[in-house]
């Protein structure tokens, strides 16, 4: 637990300059904090179903931000093409 508490604001630090290059970094290590019922199998690490479905579901939730994100981006980059009519 202790190599926990000194590594994680490492790890954060670390996403923080790879979103800041522009790299889709989800910082998800506050993704348990409201919840009260175990996570853990473990007293390390390893997740029980529970905690496993609310990673997915947060894992999912930013791959769709993401792709939608995208997907905008795109759509504004694109060129509007000239509605008045021709002839």
């Amino acid at each position: 637990a202790v190599g926990v508490r000194h590594g994680y604001p490492w790890l954060v630090r670390g996403g923080a300059a790879l979103a800041a290059q522009g790299v889709r970094f989800h910082d998800l290590t506050g993704v348990f904090a409201e919840v009260t019922e175990s996570v853990y199998d473990d007293t390390c690490c390893h997740m029980n179903p529970f905690g496993n479905a609310i990673l997915a579901r947060t894992i999912a939730d930013a791959i769709v931000t993401d792709l939608d994100a995208e997907a905008q981006a795109r759509s504004a980059a694109k060129p509007v093409a000239d509605s008045a009519p021709s002839g």
